[in-house]
């Protein structure tokens, strides 16, 4: 089996190739920097059948239905053109190929609001003062990487446009991904189990809308997977036109597939 893997540090490659899930993987970063220091770890560790590149998540090139299954890990909320991407995808897997994802998929960097991040704020402010960094909890948009979350809101509903799902499992974040981050550290273990306590609770009542997921699906058969290429195509092609808008955190109306 053929693997392509959307890099993020490096270790799922090698766990694919040391635990046998596949014979050999193709893994790409955009950065330099990752490429040479996951080279210098599989050289280290005398892993063989990976393939290292340097490659642009918006703008891949790969070759037409080559791979069994494409993994993505915590890299495809980096994704600007989604549409570009998963229509890449599409071609280069073959006819019953997967996909395999470990996400964040919660609000888009532009969906965060006042509003939206009212109950975090309510959580924030019921703890004690010494567990806080800071009095307010401001909203969690990464300035420093544009990427970060670009149209994570959008990634499950797209992904169904060209893809079967065939299992999904939640595992919130919900709460501790935008909390953890402002707590003092080093962290109490009582306000940890608080509010893990708590986050269970919220999803409880509402588990479709967790933050994070692991989901695998499979390619849907043509004529299905023809029509969902050119709609990637034609969906792509306004979401270029709307890019100024989603770069200067204007939030975009209506653009969800169901």
């Amino acid at each position: 089996m053929r693997a392509q893997h959307w890099l993020r540090g490096g270790a799922l490659e090698r766990q694919i190739i040391a635990r046998g899930v596949c014979r050999s993987v193709d893994a790409f970063d955009g950065s330099f920097a990752s490429i040479l220091a996951a080279r210098k770890v599989q050289s280290a560790e005398g892993i063989r059948g990976i393939r290292y590149f340097v490659a642009d998540f918006n703008f891949p090139a790969l070759p037409r239905r080559k791979y069994d299954i494409v993994f993505f890990h915590q890299s495809l909320h980096h994704v600007t053109y989604l549409e570009r991407l998963l229509r890449t995808v599409l071609r280069t897997l073959k006819p019953h190929g997967l996909v395999y994802l470990d996400e964040y998929i919660g609000p888009s960097r532009n969906d965060w609001s006042d509003e939206l991040i009212e109950p975090h704020r309510r959580v924030f402010n019921s703890l004690p003062e010494i567990a806080r960094q800071g009095k307010s909890l401001e909203l969690p948009i990464q300035q420093d990487d544009p990427s970060e979350a670009v149209r994570s809101s959008e990634i499950v509903s797209t992904l169904k446009i060209g893809f079967r799902f065939l299992a999904k499992r939640n595992y919130g974040g919900n709460l501790l991904s935008v909390l953890y981050p402002v707590l003092s550290q080093p962290c109490a273990d009582e306000t940890l189990r608080e509010l893990i306590e708590v986050e269970k609770r919220q999803l409880a009542r509402q588990p479709s809308a967790s933050y994070h997921a692991v989901i695998v699906a499979r390619r849907r058969r043509s004529p299905a997977s023809l029509l969902a290429w050119a709609y990637y195509r034609v969906r792509g092609a306004r979401r270029r036109k709307q890019l100024p808008l989603l770069l200067a955190g204007i939030p975009l109306k209506g653009v969800n597939a169901g």
